[in-house]
């Protein structure tokens, strides 16, 4: 059965929040630094080992040979990922769009497990938008997600859901699913 924090926090809870946390604290840590400074390396290595872990633990609660096999669990992160992805999708479509008064329509052209790779397009007669504005807008979608989420759920300090632009592509090829390669801005 499950029981709120409240109750009893978890290991599983525990340890995703001290990995996070520490992705965060990383990334921060990084703004600081220029991208070609060997530091920026070193930490971007560690931040992304961070994800890895905490991605890892879900993937420990689905394989049926592993100590810490709950189907359970894994059902849920499972479906709860499909809600937020859907729901962060639809609402940034709807809301970044000629409608609202923005410049461009967004079309969502991918969509995985933790991420939704949104296309600025440009509007007939407007001019392309450029990769520093894809960028700046990319950033207020993040924001508008997390408010969203915030408005609807709660500001919890249990609530570990984190929304960020990570990249900005020029071009983009998506191969199949969890496979694409792009020209990164």
């Amino acid at each position: 059965a499950f029981v709120t924090s409240g109750v009893l926090k978890g290991i599983l809870p525990r340890m995703l929040e001290l990995l996070l946390a520490e992705r965060k604290r990383i990334r921060k840590e990084m703004e600081a630094l220029d991208e070609n400074d060997f530091m920026y390396a070193i930490l971007d290595a560690s931040q992304l080992a961070c994800k890895l872990l905490a991605n890892s633990a879900y993937g420990m609660c689905g394989a049926t040979e592993s100590f810490g096999y709950c189907p359970e669990i894994a059902a849920m992160v499972t479906a709860l990922g499909r809600l937020i992805i859907k729901e962060t999708r639809d609402i940034v479509v709807a809301e970044f769009s000629p409608e609202r008064g923005y410049p461009f329509r967004t079309k969502v052209i991918y969509g995985d497990t933790d991420s939704i790779f949104p296309k600025l397009c440009s509007l007939p007669g407007q001019p392309r938008i450029s990769i520093d504005d894809a960028a700046m807008w990319g950033k207020k979608m993040a924001a508008f997600v997390v408010a969203h989420f915030r408005a609807k759920y709660g500001a919890r300090p249990d609530n570990v859901l984190i929304i960020v632009l990570e990249k900005v592509f020029s071009k983009l090829i998506l191969y199949a699913k969890k496979r694409y390669t792009g020209w990164k801005w």
